[in-house]
């Protein structure tokens, strides 16, 4: 049983735009060194199909989910680690966006987008 209560395990699919100065494996690696994270599941970077409508984004970060967890505690996760991964700005620390969607198979869909530069 999975942890939506059905057959099949639910994903988390993650997109980073291109704007966060963050790869997929940067985030994997810290995904996976943070304890917090990974109660929710081990992440690996999977490829981009053309059904993921996924224009430009190559690789994905995939995380079959263990738990359920909410996307509150799914954004304050993943603005820490990738805060974490991006370089400083001259001081400046850019926002970070993000934008969710599920499919219809189930997985959970979370783009992340850089957003503007705060101090």
């Amino acid at each position: 049983m999975d942890a939506c209560g059905g057959g099949k395990v639910a994903r988390l699919l993650i997109a980073l735009d291109s704007g966060n100065e963050v790869q997929p494996a940067e985030l994997v690696a810290a995904w996976n060194a943070d304890s917090e994270a990974q109660v929710a599941g081990t992440a690996q970077v999977g490829e981009a199909s053309e059904s993921d409508f996924f224009p430009g984004v190559a690789e994905l970060v995939v995380v079959p989910l263990v738990v359920n967890v909410g996307s509150s505690v799914l954004y304050d996760l993943l603005k820490r680690l990738v805060g974490r991964l991006r370089p400083d700005h001259h001081g400046e620390r850019r926002g970070v966006e993000f934008a969710e969607v599920t499919t219809p198979g189930g997985d959970r869909v979370i783009v992340v987008r850089a957003g503007g530069m705060r101090s």
